[in-house]
């Protein structure tokens, strides 16, 4: 099994003993920074799905923050993406491993801008705070506030938020 495959397990429990145990073996060191086909890794799964004790094991393992898929996509961009919040604890995690805050991916849009499109307040909050630029453009789309504006359920609250920083 591949650290990769321990988060389809269901039980945060399981999940999280199975982990230990991969690191533990033979080539566990390596396993942190594995990438599948699409470029995924551990750390990037751990945040996509909100699992900040994973993501914290799997950083203090040496998961690389910068690793990203082939698309471009990064493990903070993903930890922005995590449903309801979810992500907030990776996030932070990710930021003080010092991951690119402003790093986009293939498509122009940066961990920011996908916090705003997925309604992830406390996600876009953190961000601010740490200094991502909600300047950046997307060429065609535009910025942090354009994209609220078209794709965000919390609109209002997400727009106060960025008029603030």
């Amino acid at each position: 099994m591949t650290c990769a495959e321990l988060f389809g397990i269901s039980s945060r429990l399981e999940r999280k003993v199975a982990l230990r145990l991969v690191l533990a073996a033979p080539g566990g060191a390596e396993a942190v920074n594995q990438q599948g086909r699409s470029g995924a890794t551990p750390l990037g799964q751990a945040a996509l799905g909100g699992y900040t004790a994973e993501a914290r094991l799997l950083l203090e393992h040496g998961a690389d923050p910068h690793l990203c898929m082939h698309n471009g996509v990064s493990p903070l961009i993903y930890a922005a993406q995590a449903p309801g919040d979810a992500g907030l604890g990776a996030a932070a995690l990710l930021l003080d491993a010092k991951a690119g805050i402003d790093h986009p991916q293939e498509g122009g849009q940066t961990a920011l801008m996908f916090a705003c499109q997925c309604s992830n307040v406390e996600v876009a909050e953190l961000l601010l705070e740490r200094g991502a630029n909600q300047k950046l453009q997307i060429p065609g789309c535009g910025d942090a506030k354009v994209i609220t504006k078209r794709m965000a359920v919390r609109k209002e609250e997400l727009l106060a938020l960025l008029a603030r920083y």
